[in-house]
Order: C-alpha cells, then sequence, then structure tokens
C-alpha cells in the first residue's frame, strides 16, 4: 500500500535518475499519522562490498558473514547473499543529506537543490497509520475464508469418492487386499461378517452459498466490478448503465489517483530543479501524452 519515487543527480552517468523505493526499503519516524509529517526519510539499498568500497575507501567495512538477516520497519525479515551491504541515504525536510552504512554516518552534506528527492505514494491513506492501505489489504481475510471453504470442500470430495472402509475384525480381512485396481477381488470370511463402505454426509448448500457471497466481497470490497476487468455484467445492457458502473469504479481510485498525482508533481518539480543545477548543456528530451504518443 505505499511506495515511493526517489530521484536523484547520477555524475557519473551525467543524468538523472528517478527509482521507485520498496516499502521494505523506506524508512521514517515511527510516531508519525503520515511520512509527510516526519522530519526525515530514510532510503535502503543494498551494494556489493566492492562497489562499497570503491565509492567510501576511507570506511571501515562491517564485517559480514556468510548468511545475512536485515529487517523493515514494517517489521519483515529478508536474507541477503553474504557480500551486501546496507546503505541508508537520509534525507531531511530542511535540505541535510547524509548516508549511513553499518550504523554510522559515512558522509554528511545537503542536497544540491531546493527540493525533497523522495515522493512518498500511499494507495488509501488511513487515519492513525503512517503506512497506506493495499488494495488487497482489506481483502484478506475474505481470501482467508475463501481457501479455508474451498479445502474443506476439496477433503469432502476426496472422502466421497474414497469412503471409509467398515471391516469386523473377525472377517479376516487382509489389509493388502484394498487396492486402486478396477475390479478388485475381496477374500473375506463371511461367517466373520461383510466389510462395507460408509458414505459421508454430502456438504450443506449453505457451504456453496458462502463462498459465492465471498467471491461477490473480491469486487465488492475493492470496489471493481465486471466491467472495469473486461468482462461483462449480467443484465447490464445500456451505455448508460455501463458508464454509471465504470464511473464508479473510477471514483474509488480517486484517493489513490491523488497520491499518485501529487507524487509526479513533487518529482517533475525535482528533476526541473537538478537539471537547472547540473545540466550545463543544451539536451533534446523526449515526452509522451497520455495515451504513451510522443509529443
Amino acid at each position: 500500500g505505499t511506495a515511493a519515487l526517489h530521484t536523484v543527480y547520477d555524475p557519473d552517468l551525467e543524468e538523472i535518475r528517478t527509482t521507485a523505493v520498496s516499502p521494505y526499503d523506506l524508512f521514517w519516524e515511527e510516531d508519525v499519522e503520515s511520512p509527510d509529517q516526519s522530519d526525515w526519510i530514510g532510503v535502503r539499498q543494498f551494494v556489493t562490498r566492492e562497489i562499497a568500497e570503491e565509492y567510501f575507501p576511507e570506511v571501515s567495512l562491517p564485517k559480514l558473514g556468510s548468511t545475512q538477516e536485515t529487517k523493515s520497519q514494517l517489521g519483515t525479515k529478508r536474507h541477503l547473499p553474504k557480500n551486501r551491504i546496507e546503505i541508508y541515504d537520509i534525507y531531511w525536510r530542511d535540505g541535510r543529506h547524509a548516508q549511513l552504512m553499518g550504523g554510522k554516518y559515512v558522509w554528511r552534506g545537503k542536497f544540491p537543490v531546493a527540493a525533497f528527492p523522495v515522493e512518498v505514494m500511499r494507495f488509501t491513506p488511513a487515519v492513525g497509520r503512517s503506512w497506506g492501505l493495499s488494495l488487497i489489504g482489506p481483502l484478506l481475510d475474505a481470501q482467508w475464508e475463501y481457501n479455508k471453504i474451498r479445502s474443506q470442500i476439496i477433503d469432502n470430495v476426496d472422502l466421497m469418492s474414497n469412503p471409509v472402509w467398515m471391516i469386523p475384525l473377525s472377517a479376516q480381512v487382509n489389509e493388502s487386499q484394498f487396492t486402486n485396481r478396477p475390479g478388485e477381488k475381496i477374500w473375506y470370511n463371511s461367517a466373520g461378517g461383510e466389510p462395507h463402505q460408509i458414505q459421508p454426509a454430502s456438504l450443506p448448500p449453505q457451504i456453496y452459498d458462502t463462498l459465492a457471497r465471498l467471491e461477490q466481497d473480491f469486487e465488492r470490497i475493492p470496489g471493481v466490478n465486471k466491467l472495469s476487468l473486461g468482462q461483462q455484467v449480467p443484465g447490464v445492457k445500456s451505455g448508460k448503465a455501463i458508464s454509471l458502473l465504470t464511473d464508479a469504479d473510477a471514483a474509488q481510485l480517486n484517493v489513490t489517483q491523488d497520491q499518485i498525482e501529487r507524487a509526479v508533481r513533487g518529482l517533475a518539480r525535482t528533476v526541473l530543479l537538478i537539471m537547472k543545477q547540473f545540466y550545463s548543456e543544451a539536451k533534446q528530451i523526449r515526452m509522451l501524452d497520455a495515451s504513451g504518443q510522443i509529443v
């Protein structure tokens, strides 16, 4: 439900780079309700030991074991190859910029332009949460219930097709006689009783009704109907009804669209300021319109 765009000037390539940042590599103050309220934002990247030595030759690099485990601010853990080192770029709202490695500052300075280089986007901002809610977040409980019911149905099908055998001990039937071969002959002592199967009860129809309602929830909760997925909605044929359903789906994404537009506006301002600061030669820039055509 959260991502960011990180914009910097690369002096080696002499060009501006914008990269998408995973939420697992974003950090800010924990007690704020929005990343915009945080005094600083950190971006983590992983580099090889050789690259770290090249950029920080005077810094003593941390010792690395055969395996490494790192943790994000969201609490998730991940394992890294043995030759990777974490480097954090920390940006403050007042323009300060620093880099951390191994828990120590290895560089301090100022961001070269009066702009903030990290634009955070949240799919759905929520009150009291600094991290955004994702599209699938509200669906997790419904998905868990759906998976549980599907598993129950599959288990019942297996049980119906392979019912339990009731075999009297006095029938003298060997377990090895039961195989999956068609026309199998089972020898038993008729005086001791005849083996027979117990047909289990089938699932009640309410199970399938619940499954259908959960499938409807997958469309209702995120606000995406069949039209938006390119499918036909039963009973909807008029152009006016189709337009209303499409507009309703679009309205569900207004908050997300506002977040993306705000981030892109901030990114464009940062890019223009960096261009003004570092671009000393004329450059040709290719631009695309909303439909992807070159303008």
